[in-house]
């Protein structure tokens, strides 16, 4: 695919107009029922932020990895807060092996939702099925005491229990 920065220019600009001008009336407007118009404007702009961050992760927008790296930090990281480095690596791999089980990351399990009425064990069952430690990210595990709701995270190879060999009673 072709660059064309003018294009590109012009998407970063209408995008940084509109979250701009949804930031700035969401703090004009205050507590009001008009917010959730604020709030589709917004999400229209995180959206489109979304999109420049792929476009920057395809080095699509300019010609120099940096300046697509700089749009990529700024639309991703600061803007609406995904990890713009971690979702460039992540994207390779999909593109390397799509919708292949095990290898594309983007067709795992992704979200783990248990039930408020679920017993304790009923929610540590499904959470040892549905989290897995080979499963995880590579800089932590997700450690969820269903009894309490207390969720933390701590990096791999930190003392303690491994998700799924928890022990009743500790945290």
């Amino acid at each position: 695919m072709r660059h064309r920065p003018l294009r590109s220019v012009t998407a970063l600009a209408v995008t940084l107009l509109l979250l701009t001008g949804g930031w700035a009336a969401f703090l004009l407007i205050g507590d009001s029922w008009w917010q959730l118009t604020v709030a589709v404007v917004l999400a229209f702009a995180f959206t489109q932020c979304g999109f420049r961050g792929h476009e920057a992760g395809h080095r699509q927008l300019f010609h120099g990895k940096r300046a697509n790296d700089a749009t990529g930090l700024v639309f991703g990281n600061l803007f609406i807060g995904l990890g713009f480095g971690w979702w460039v690596a992540k994207h390779n791999r999909h593109h390397a092996h799509p919708n292949q089980v095990g290898r594309d990351p983007d067709i795992e399990t992704g979200a783990l939702v248990v039930p408020p009425h679920a017993t304790p064990d009923a929610a540590r069952a499904a959470m040892a099925r549905a989290v897995r430690v080979d499963n995880l990210a590579p800089a932590e595990q997700i450690l969820i005491d269903t009894g309490t709701g207390t969720v933390r995270a701590r990096p791999i190879g930190a003392e303690g229990p491994r998700v799924g060999q928890e022990r009743r009673g500790t945290s």
